[in-house]
This record gives C-alpha cells, sequence and structure tokens, in this order.
C-alpha cells in the first residue's frame, strides 16, 4: 500500500519551513495559494485513504498502513508545532509578513489536526493507540488535567480518604504537568475515564466516599499500577493483623477474594497495557495466603486425614497452558457440547485445585472466571496455533 503524503510533506518540511522563508511583498499571495493547496491535498488524501482500504485484502496490511501514517500525521503536527513558535517570525523586520504566514501556519495545522482525527474517527480498529499524543493534544489534556487536579486532591481530603492512596491516585495526573511529559492515546484515555469516575464521586455532597470505595473503583478501572499493588496489599495486611487465629484469617482472606470476585469492571481498561490485570495479581495473593494459611494448619494438626488432603491437593497436573488458554479450553469443551450437565463454577474450582501452569503454581477461581467471560484476541490467535497442531497429530495415527 502507497505512501499518500508526498505532497503533504513537501508542503510542511519544504515550503514553509522557516529555515527556507523568503519575505517578500508576494508573502501574503504565496502562503494562501499554499494554505488552499493543502487543504485541497488533504481532501484527496481522505478519498485515496478509502480506495485504499477498500481495495485491501489483508488486515494486518491495513493496520500497517494506517499506522504509518499517523505516525507522519502526528510528526507533521508537532513540526507545525515547532513553527509556529519560531524565532524567525518574532523579528522585527519581519513584521509586515509575520501575519500572514502565522496565519498559513495555523490554518495547515488545524488540516493536519483533522486529518488526524479523521483517521481516528474512521479508522479506530486500526488506529495504534500506543502512539504518543501530538504535542498540542498532549499540552491541552495537561492543562485540562491541571484544573481538575486540585479539586480531586482537595475532595478526597474531605472524604477522609488514605492520604498514600490519594497519592498514588493523583501521581498520573501530576507527572503530566511536567514539559517533558508525553503519553500515548491509551493512556489518554484511561486517565480521562479515571478522572471522571473519581470527580463524579467526590462531587456529590450527599456521600461520604471512603478509602475501601476509592480501592474498589481502582480495582474495576484495573489500575494496575505497582504502587497501588503494594498498597492494596498493605491495607489489607494491616486488618489481617488484627486478627487472632488462621481460622479468621482464613475467612478474611476467602471473604476479601469473594467481593474482590464478584466486583464489576470495566472491560478493556488498563493503566499499563504491560502488566497483567490488578484483580488478577491480588486474586493471587490471596490465594497464596491462604495456601500458606492452609498448609501450617496442617503442619500442627495431628490428623492423618488433613495430611492425606493435603498430599492430594499437591499433586497437580502441569500444563504448558497459560491461565487464559485454559479457561478458553474449557469454554470451547463447554459450548462445543462435549462437557454436558457441567456447572462453570464447581469445574473452574476443580481446575483451579487441580492444575498448575509453567508461571503459576496456584490458579486464581476468579481468574479462570474472569477470563471465561472476557477471552483476548491474543488468545484465540494462540488456541488457534495448538488445535492446528494437535490435528496433525490426530492425522498421524
Amino acid at each position: 500500500m502507497e505512501y499518500e503524503f508526498d505532497e503533504l510533506e513537501q508542503i510542511v518540511t519544504v515550503l514553509i519551513n522557516p529555515l527556507y522563508l523568503s519575505f517578500e511583498k508576494q508573502t501574503k499571495e504565496r502562503f494562501e495559494q499554499v494554505s488552499a493547496t493543502c487543504k485541497n491535498e488533504v481532501e484527496k488524501i481522505k478519498k485515496r485513504f478509502n480506495i485504499a482500504i477498500l481495495k485491501a485484502v489483508d488486515e494486518n496490511c491495513i493496520r500497517v498502513y494506517i499506522h504509518r501514517h499517523q505516525s507522519c500525521l502526528i510528526n507533521f503536527s508537532d513540526t507545525m508545532y515547532v513553527y509556529l513558535r519560531s524565532n524567525k517570525l518574532q523579528q522585527p523586520e519581519h513584521e509586515a509578513y509575520a501575519q500572514s504566514i502565522v496565519a498559513c501556519y495555523e490554518e495547515i495545522y488545524e488540516c493536519i489536526n483533522n486529518l488526524l482525527l479523521y483517521l481516528e474517527k474512521h479508522y479506530h480498529r486500526y488506529f495504534d493507540l500506543d502512539e504518543r499524543l501530538t504535542k498540542l493534544c498532549n499540552e491541552e489534556f495537561a492543562k485540562a488535567i491541571k484544573s481538575n487536579l486540585d479539586q480531586l486532591k482537595r475532595e478526597l481530603k474531605r472524604n477522609e480518604v488514605n492520604d498514600d492512596l490519594i497519592k498514588i491516585t493523583s501521581d498520573p495526573f501530576e507527572k503530566l504537568q511536567s514539559d517533558s511529559a508525553t503519553i500515548s492515546y491509551r493512556k489518554r484515555n484511561y486517565l480521562q475515564v479515571l478522572l471522571l469516575e473519581i470527580l463524579t464521586r467526590v462531587n456529590d455532597k450527599d456521600q461520604v466516599v471512603t478509602t475501601d470505595q476509592i480501592c474498589d473503583l481502582l480495582l474495576s478501572l484495573n489500575y494496575n499500577n505497582t504502587r497501588f499493588f503494594n498498597f492494596i496489599i498493605y491495607y489489607y495486611g494491616s486488618v489481617a493483623r488484627d486478627l487472632d487465629n488462621a481460622e479468621e484469617l482464613l475467612g478474611f482472606y476467602f471473604f476479601k477474594k469473594k467481593l474482590l470476585n464478584q466486583l464489576a469492571i470495566i472491560p478493556m481498561m488498563a493503566f499499563n497495557n504491560e502488566l497483567p490485570d490488578i484483580r488478577e495479581q491480588i486474586a493471587n495473593w490471596f490465594t497464596e495466603e491462604i495456601a500458606f494459611l492452609e498448609r501450617k494448619q496442617w503442619l500442627s494438626s495431628v490428623n492423618g486425614n488433613v495430611k492425606q488432603d493435603l498430599e492430594d491437593r499437591n499433586t497437580k497436573i502441569h500444563t504448558t497452558l497459560a491461565v487464559s488458554q485454559l479457561s478458553f479450553s474449557l469454554k470451547l469443551l463447554i459450548d462445543s457440547g462435549i462437557f454436558i450437565n457441567c456447572n462453570y463454577t464447581e469445574l473452574t474450582k476443580m481446575v483451579a485445585r487441580n492444575f498448575k501452569t509453567d508461571r503459576m503454581e496456584n490458579i486464581s477461581e476468579g481468574s479462570l472466571r474472569n477470563k471465561y467471560y472476557n477471552i483476548e484476541k491474543g488468545t484465540t490467535e494462540k488456541m488457534k496455533d495448538l488445535v492446528f497442531d494437535l490435528l496433525n497429530m490426530v492425522r498421524k495415527y
């Protein structure tokens, strides 16, 4: 698929580059003509985009095509951002022509940003959310956040939310105020939702917002920040330290794990796309604590039946499948009718108790259930490869 920006790139990098500007009487007319040419070219580019997408037969080619042009538009936009702040335009001897040049820059800048918005709106399936924001979008978003940041911290403080949690929650917003801070489209979208959800709750004067409620909100939004994970573990641990015996501790962890698994989540959300789901991380921590307490109980017991039960539970089937793939396999067996009269809750409990993976000694029931209802594209692709391998093996018999 072809590169569509030859003429637009020539306009941005050569024709209107401040380094090559020649200030003369024809400056105004010439830049009005360049501006008109740019507008016409942008409309032609939109049509070429549509034609190229319709002709494409491979979705991966479309994705690469859109990503390439998205990246170029971001660079063009940032170039125009720099042009508009050029020292050459501020020099007194160029004052007579600077106004028309700035007007031209602003029109071309707007054309480029509108074309980028066009890509995001019409080809959102292929738009790269992990690409950085333009300098303009980054600057505008930081300003919008700054106007709400003080209110966010003030209202959380008024509601007596834990001070450490306030710092953890407001930290990504404060980092945006640095001149060097840049974020991706995905991170911007996430922070917009996070800020809105928190402000919606704290602005309700008839309701007191607690530390537990903010924790639940961050969990439902998959705020998988390492500092938040450490806070949650310490927060629950401080409560657990006040309990008297192993039975109370087990009851506490089982109850917290139950609430965690029942918590409603907002799908396709993550603070850090490269880290595991925060609920899965905490559920695994609960599982490890529960397993430790159960083993500790067994060590202090002289009951032979307890010992035998632990030995049975410690003999686990080792699978090379990831948890998401294991959960998807169960779904396939149920949906295809191979497993019938099967309660999925009991099935996941049995699998969690009797299976282990390369990365996880103790599998969380909640993690299996969550991944049963939220199947990721990467999981389906890996399972397709596995099914093909199994089919090839069957053919050998």
